[in-house]
């Protein structure tokens, strides 16, 4: 489990973590004041720069989506849209629907995908 966080985070936090638990065994280990000094002057710094990456990540995940994302989430949606609309008439006109071909679907599918999962990423989470 720990390699797919560190594979996400692309080693940032959680090397800094790892950084953090190396500075206290030293800490724990040390025999004299000025290398306990050392090592918590150690921790606290790393602290902070874990503190920062924590707040820059949150940052990131709260922006709102470019302008392009937007274009092209829309661009992307409503020709599915349509597609599923054209199916919904169909079936309440006739009770069936026709053959839809499988790249249909697909196309559906991916709009749909890239719009829902999309957002979570893009709009952050308000």
């Amino acid at each position: 489990m720990m390699w797919l966080i560190k594979f996400f985070t692309q080693g940032g936090i959680s090397a800094i973590g790892e950084q953090i638990n190396r500075g206290i065994e030293i800490r724990e280990k040390a025999k004299t004041d000025k290398a306990r000094l050392e090592a918590d002057q150690n921790i606290a710094g790393l602290q902070a720069a874990r503190d920062v990456e924590v707040e820059r990540l949150v940052a990131r995940a709260q922006e709102k989506p470019g302008r392009a994302i937007t274009i092209a989430r829309i661009i992307l949606t409503i020709p599915a849209f349509f597609i599923l609309l054209k199916m919904a008439a169909d079936y309440m006109g006739t009770g069936e629907i026709d053959d839809v071909p499988g790249q249909l679907w697909a196309y559906v599918g991916l709009a749909l995908s890239f719009y829902f999962w999309g957002k979570p990423f893009g709009d952050g989470n308000k």
